[in-house]
């Protein structure tokens, strides 16, 4: 999609629903940190036109410690970090969360990206949201025969792979919430 039609996009959205807070992706470039600052740099005047309340979301491609400072929201790669499968090295993808955060991160929103499930077990104390994309696989032998023996979620089976994700992540019972937008671990 193009920067201006996801502009206009963003703009009916608004239309639609004036009273609710807009949070604005923009659009970033895998593992190229100068080329998802150009993006937002040129994005950003779109973006200005749509009328508040809005927050602006920012993707942290390659850690970068410098960001814009109308940036409200800072997206983290956790499922792949440029050459790193969160998957199968989750303590080096998690260490990267880990220093980031801590070192750069203080008053900002984070959202973790796709996040790995070990990669969520150690940083979820850090992270204020996530999205779960990660949860559509099943976590286990057990969880894959609840899909007639597929890997991939089904429809009818959506629901309990998410629980299950949260289970093996130890999030459940920790105050969790789906549909409310504010912070500290919201799923989106």
């Amino acid at each position: 999609m193009e920067l201006h039609d996801y502009a206009k996009f963003v703009g009916k959205v608004r239309a639609k629903a004036p009273w609710a807070e807009l949070w604005i992706v923009f659009p970033d470039t895998f593992c190229d940190a100068a080329e998802t600052r150009r993006k937002y740099e040129k994005f950003r005047k779109l973006a200005s036109l749509v009328s508040p309340p809005k927050k602006y979301i920012y993707v942290a491609q390659e850690f970068v410690s410098s960001l814009p400072e109308d940036v409200d929201v800072v997206a983290l790669p956790a499922r792949r970090q440029c050459y790193t499968n969160c998957s199968r090295e989750p303590d080096v993808c998690a260490a990267r969360i880990i220093a980031y955060v801590r070192n750069y991160m203080r008053d900002r929103w984070i959202h973790l990206l796709g996040p790995s499930l070990r990669v969520l077990r150690v940083t979820h104390h850090l992270a204020d949201s996530f999205d779960t994309a990660s949860y559509r696989r099943a976590v286990d032998q057990e969880t894959k025969r609840l899909s007639g023996g597929k890997w991939q979620a089904t429809k009818n089976v959506m629901e309990t792979y998410l629980f299950r994700w949260l289970e093996k992540a130890g999030l459940l019972g920790r105050g969790l919430t789906f549909d409310e937008p504010n912070r500290h671990n919201a799923i989106g």
